[in-house]
């Protein structure tokens, strides 16, 4: 049986690519500071639950790619699924997981 146990997943099974760190945005009028901001995931959620599936959707608060490691039991890392991870750089993801 290939049962996700979303409780597991939704608990930070979530890994985010993050490419850079924010930077200011200086080719548009932005002021740079020099200095950047760290990535934070918010906003985590699970829909369409199904017995073999489900959608995570999560927020950051910069741009990043879209990756999921997640696995039917707890432990801290070697998740035995992963996602593709997603070339586009978005501030608001959904992954299917399958």
């Amino acid at each position: 049986m290939n049962r996700i146990i979303l409780a597991i997943v939704v608990s930070l099974l979530l890994v985010c690519s993050f490419p850079n760190p924010v930077q200011a945005d200086t080719d548009h009028g932005g002021v740079d500071l020099g200095a950047t901001v760290a990535l934070t995931i918010s906003d985590v959620s699970s829909s369409s639950i199904g017995y073999h599936s489900a959608i995570i959707s999560w927020a950051t608060n910069g741009n990043a790619t879209s990756h999921v490691f997640y696995d039917t039991t707890g432990h801290e890392n070697n998740y035995a699924y992963q996602t593709e991870e997603g070339v586009a750089l978005v501030t608001e993801h959904s992954i299917p997981l399958t």
